[in-house]
């Protein structure tokens, strides 16, 4: 049972990861159509197409993965608390996975439809419901103190991360199908104002969540979950760094040579956010730092385990391994 458990706890943060990763996509998939395809000219039509194509391929694999979620945490918890599946129906994940399910096929019920005219207007409340299902399976969810106002700024945080690097796949599909250059610097010009905004809201609920989760400075580096947030951080500034660069492109770029420098920057952007994004999932499997009052790193151990050393030509004795790995043999 252990090792089972130990299985499961990688597994799970691998589908966390997932389940971010392609609800990002869908969501910033719905705001992309929603609001950034309106009017921009003859290819609308052409380029909405290749967009709904890709969001129902990215919407089908989140239904997946929200599927394997849910029936992998509903076996393990059947299993190691031999409990039976009518008990764990009211369970918190549970609510939360059949809210996903149901809004994800709402959306691939919709795009199937192929609706015109409001339909991707159509498409933001199961977005929203996307957005709520992974929120009430978040951290802010678990606080006793300020929950409300944790819930709103997570679910924010997460909407802007869907609307700026869930949308980059589709910028740069839209740019593949435009007539011309025009066109695609008017399109990654709507892009890089809802960035901007995105980014702002973004950065300012990262800064209230790390208040509310670290609390401070020895929490950084003193325990896994602030390690992770300083890493998620650097990240997110390699990112800006490049958002940057394609801001000043459009805006000062020919529109004829944005394009190959547009695609070149929006590869390494959804590389890194997809990063950025397996980086939280990580987060949610650790506890909050600030509810780690006891046995934190010292800045000390951190030196003496970060300190370059010669590599070693042979294997570590058993009982020199860490307690938890010697058990498991």
């Amino acid at each position: 049972m252990a090792r089972l458990l130990q299985i499961f706890g990688f597994l799970s943060v691998l589908l966390r990861g997932a389940t971010l990763t392609f609800q990002s996509l869908t969501v910033g998939g719905v705001i992309f159509l929603g609001f950034l395809l309106r009017n921009v000219g003859n290819d609308s039509e052409k380029i909405k197409t290749s967009c709904r194509s890709w969001l129902c391929r990215f919407t089908l694999v989140l239904l997946a993965i929200q599927i394997s979620y849910l029936v992998t945490n509903s076996l393990i918890l059947m299993e190691s608390a031999q409990i039976a599946l009518g008990e764990i129906m009211g369970a918190n994940f549970v609510l939360a996975g059949a809210l996903g399910i149901a809004a994800s096929l709402v959306i691939l019920v919709l795009l199937s439809a192929r609706t015109r005219g409001g339909a991707a207007r159509e498409l933001l409340l199961p977005a929203a419901a996307i957005i709520a299902s992974s929120v009430l399976t978040s951290h802010a969810m678990a606080r006793l103190e300020y929950r409300l106002p944790l819930v709103f700024v997570t679910a924010l945080h997460q909407l802007a991360t869907a609307a700026w690097l869930g949308g980059l796949p589709y910028l740069l599909i839209a740019i593949r199908h435009t007539s011309s250059p025009d066109l695609a610097r008017k399109i990654t010009a709507r892009f890089s104002q809802l960035a901007v905004v995105s980014v702002a809201v973004l950065a300012s609920g990262g800064v209230i969540l790390s208040f509310s989760y670290v609390s401070s400075l020895k929490a950084i580096y003193g325990t896994s979950y602030g390690a992770m947030v300083a890493t998620k951080a650097i990240l997110l500034a390699l990112l800006l760094f490049l958002g940057a660069l394609n801001y000043q492109l459009v805006r000062q770029g020919e529109a004829s040579s944005i394009l190959a420098s547009l695609k070149r920057f929006g590869e390494a952007e959804i590389g890194i956010g997809v990063t950025v994004i397996l980086v939280a999932a990580s987060l949610t499997s650790l506890p909050p730092a600030v509810d780690l009052l006891q046995d934190r790193v010292s800045a000390s151990e951190v030196f003496a385990r970060m300190t370059p050393r010669p590599p070693r030509l042979s294997s570590p004795a058993m009982m020199d391994l860490p307690e938890a790995v010697y058990a498991a043999q």
